[in-house]
Protein backbone atom coordinates (compact mmCIF):
# COMPACT_ATOMS: atom_id res chain seq x y z
CA UNK A 1 0.00 0.00 0.00
CA UNK A 2 3.03 2.49 0.69
CA UNK A 3 3.85 1.92 -2.74
CA UNK A 4 0.90 3.00 -4.10
CA UNK A 5 0.93 5.91 -2.20
CA UNK A 6 4.24 6.71 -3.08
CA UNK A 7 3.06 6.25 -7.46
CA UNK A 8 0.38 8.19 -6.97
CA UNK A 9 2.46 11.24 -5.34
CA UNK A 10 4.97 10.77 -8.40
CA UNK A 11 2.05 11.05 -10.45
CA UNK A 12 0.67 14.12 -8.65
CA UNK A 13 3.97 15.45 -9.34
CA UNK A 14 4.48 14.44 -13.09
CA UNK A 15 0.89 16.20 -13.51
CA UNK A 16 2.28 19.22 -11.95
CA UNK A 17 5.47 19.90 -13.68
CA UNK A 18 4.09 19.08 -17.34
CA UNK A 19 1.07 21.92 -16.78
CA UNK A 20 3.77 24.18 -15.72
CA UNK A 21 5.52 23.30 -19.17
CA UNK A 22 2.52 22.51 -21.09
CA UNK A 23 0.20 25.16 -20.27
CA UNK A 24 -2.76 23.56 -22.06
CA UNK A 25 -4.32 21.26 -18.44
CA UNK A 26 -3.96 22.60 -15.14
CA UNK A 27 -2.31 19.42 -13.01
CA UNK A 28 -5.37 18.35 -11.81
CA UNK A 29 -7.06 18.23 -15.53
CA UNK A 30 -4.37 16.12 -16.37
CA UNK A 31 -4.42 13.75 -13.36
CA UNK A 32 -8.19 13.57 -14.20
CA UNK A 33 -7.67 12.14 -17.97
CA UNK A 34 -8.13 8.74 -19.04
CA UNK A 35 -4.46 6.64 -19.29
CA UNK A 36 -3.15 8.67 -16.73
CA UNK A 37 -2.77 6.22 -14.31
CA UNK A 38 0.21 4.80 -12.70
CA UNK A 39 1.81 3.99 -16.20
CA UNK A 40 0.78 7.00 -17.59
CA UNK A 41 3.37 9.57 -17.71
CA UNK A 42 4.19 9.48 -21.50
CA UNK A 43 0.75 9.55 -21.76
CA UNK A 44 -0.08 12.77 -19.46
CA UNK A 45 3.32 14.09 -21.09
CA UNK A 46 2.23 13.67 -24.28
CA UNK A 47 -1.29 15.11 -24.10
CA UNK A 48 -0.01 18.18 -22.08
CA UNK A 49 2.70 19.49 -23.41
CA UNK A 50 1.51 18.79 -27.56
CA UNK A 51 -2.02 18.01 -27.91
CA UNK A 52 -1.91 14.18 -28.60
CA UNK A 53 -4.58 12.05 -27.85
CA UNK A 54 -5.07 9.21 -25.16
CA UNK A 55 -6.29 6.49 -26.73
CA UNK A 56 -7.12 3.07 -25.50
CA UNK A 57 -4.20 0.67 -26.22
CA UNK A 58 -6.76 -2.18 -25.97
CA UNK A 59 -8.62 -0.65 -28.53
CA UNK A 60 -6.22 0.76 -31.19
CA UNK A 61 -4.76 -3.35 -31.37
CA UNK A 62 -8.14 -4.07 -31.30
CA UNK A 63 -8.82 -2.02 -34.46
CA UNK A 64 -5.41 -2.83 -36.02
CA UNK A 65 -6.10 -6.28 -35.64
CA UNK A 66 -9.43 -7.04 -36.86
CA UNK A 67 -10.28 -8.80 -33.51
CA UNK A 68 -13.94 -8.82 -33.70
CA UNK A 69 -13.40 -10.36 -37.23
CA UNK A 70 -11.20 -13.02 -35.99
CA UNK A 71 -13.62 -13.26 -32.87
CA UNK A 72 -16.52 -13.98 -35.06
CA UNK A 73 -14.66 -16.83 -36.95
CA UNK A 74 -13.88 -18.33 -33.55
CA UNK A 75 -15.29 -21.27 -31.90
CA UNK A 76 -14.63 -20.20 -28.45
CA UNK A 77 -11.85 -17.16 -26.75
CA UNK A 78 -9.41 -17.83 -24.54
CA UNK A 79 -8.19 -14.98 -22.27
CA UNK A 80 -5.11 -15.00 -20.64
CA UNK A 81 -3.96 -13.14 -17.43
CA UNK A 82 -1.13 -13.21 -14.93
CA UNK A 83 -3.82 -12.85 -12.49
CA UNK A 84 -7.91 -12.26 -12.66
CA UNK A 85 -8.31 -9.73 -10.23
CA UNK A 86 -10.37 -6.56 -9.82
CA UNK A 87 -7.86 -5.07 -11.91
CA UNK A 88 -8.83 -7.35 -14.70
CA UNK A 89 -11.89 -5.80 -14.59
CA UNK A 90 -11.51 -2.22 -14.43
CA UNK A 91 -10.56 -2.72 -18.26
CA UNK A 92 -7.38 -4.48 -19.04
CA UNK A 93 -6.46 -6.05 -22.06
CA UNK A 94 -8.51 -9.42 -21.24
CA UNK A 95 -11.33 -7.83 -20.25
CA UNK A 96 -11.53 -5.97 -23.10
CA UNK A 97 -11.05 -9.21 -25.31
CA UNK A 98 -13.61 -11.12 -23.25
CA UNK A 99 -16.22 -8.29 -23.65
CA UNK A 100 -15.73 -8.57 -27.53
CA UNK A 101 -16.64 -12.27 -27.27
CA UNK A 102 -19.22 -11.84 -24.76
CA UNK A 103 -20.80 -9.59 -27.41
CA UNK A 104 -20.14 -11.78 -30.22
CA UNK A 105 -22.14 -14.51 -28.04
CA UNK A 106 -18.80 -16.60 -28.10
CA UNK A 107 -18.08 -18.68 -24.74
CA UNK A 108 -15.29 -17.37 -23.04
CA UNK A 109 -12.38 -19.18 -21.43
CA UNK A 110 -9.47 -18.14 -18.96
CA UNK A 111 -5.54 -19.50 -18.05
CA UNK A 112 -4.26 -17.30 -15.73
CA UNK A 113 -1.28 -17.51 -13.09
CA UNK A 114 -4.07 -17.27 -10.30
CA UNK A 115 -7.32 -15.81 -9.76
CA UNK A 116 -9.82 -13.83 -7.14
CA UNK A 117 -12.57 -12.88 -8.73
CA UNK A 118 -15.60 -14.55 -7.59
CA UNK A 119 -18.24 -16.79 -9.73
CA UNK A 120 -20.30 -13.56 -10.63
CA UNK A 121 -17.65 -11.31 -11.49
CA UNK A 122 -16.47 -14.15 -13.65
CA UNK A 123 -20.26 -14.05 -15.17
CA UNK A 124 -19.23 -9.89 -15.63
CA UNK A 125 -16.47 -10.62 -17.59
CA UNK A 126 -17.93 -13.00 -19.70
CA UNK A 127 -17.00 -16.01 -17.93
CA UNK A 128 -20.19 -18.32 -17.98
CA UNK A 129 -18.44 -20.84 -15.33
CA UNK A 130 -15.08 -21.11 -12.38
CA UNK A 131 -14.85 -24.43 -14.13
CA UNK A 132 -14.17 -22.52 -17.43
CA UNK A 133 -11.04 -21.07 -15.90
CA UNK A 134 -7.49 -22.78 -15.21
CA UNK A 135 -5.25 -21.41 -13.05
CA UNK A 136 -1.27 -22.53 -12.88
CA UNK A 137 -1.95 -22.00 -8.73
CA UNK A 138 -4.33 -24.88 -8.92
CA UNK A 139 -2.68 -26.83 -11.41
CA UNK A 140 0.27 -26.86 -9.50
CA UNK A 141 -1.33 -26.72 -5.73
CA UNK A 142 0.44 -23.65 -4.54
CA UNK A 143 1.58 -20.35 -5.69
CA UNK A 144 5.32 -21.57 -4.57
CA UNK A 145 5.30 -24.41 -7.26
CA UNK A 146 3.35 -22.18 -10.18
CA UNK A 147 6.18 -19.65 -9.73
CA UNK A 148 8.86 -22.04 -9.24
CA UNK A 149 8.48 -23.62 -12.88
CA UNK A 150 5.87 -20.97 -14.89
CA UNK A 151 6.83 -22.87 -18.03
CA UNK A 152 5.91 -25.99 -17.06
CA UNK A 153 2.68 -25.28 -14.86
CA UNK A 154 1.44 -23.24 -18.03
CA UNK A 155 1.73 -25.81 -20.50
CA UNK A 156 -0.12 -28.42 -17.66
CA UNK A 157 -2.60 -25.62 -17.31
CA UNK A 158 -2.85 -25.74 -21.48
CA UNK A 159 -3.58 -29.59 -21.26
CA UNK A 160 -5.89 -29.31 -18.60
CA UNK A 161 -8.02 -26.57 -20.73
CA UNK A 162 -7.92 -29.03 -24.00
CA UNK A 163 -9.33 -31.48 -21.79
CA UNK A 164 -12.26 -29.66 -20.91
CA UNK A 165 -12.52 -28.29 -24.29
CA UNK A 166 -12.81 -31.51 -25.85
CA UNK A 167 -15.32 -32.87 -22.87
CA UNK A 168 -17.36 -30.42 -23.52
CA UNK A 169 -17.53 -31.09 -27.21
CA UNK A 170 -16.00 -28.20 -28.62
Amino acid sequence: MVECHRVDAAMRNWCEIVSRFGERFTASELEELPGAGAAGGFAVAASGVIGARIDSGAEVIARLTNLAGAVADADVVVIGEGRLDEQTLAGKGPAFVAQIAKAARKKVFAIAGSSTLTANQYLELGIESEHDVVTLVDVAGSVAAALEDPRHWLGAACEVLGERLIASGL
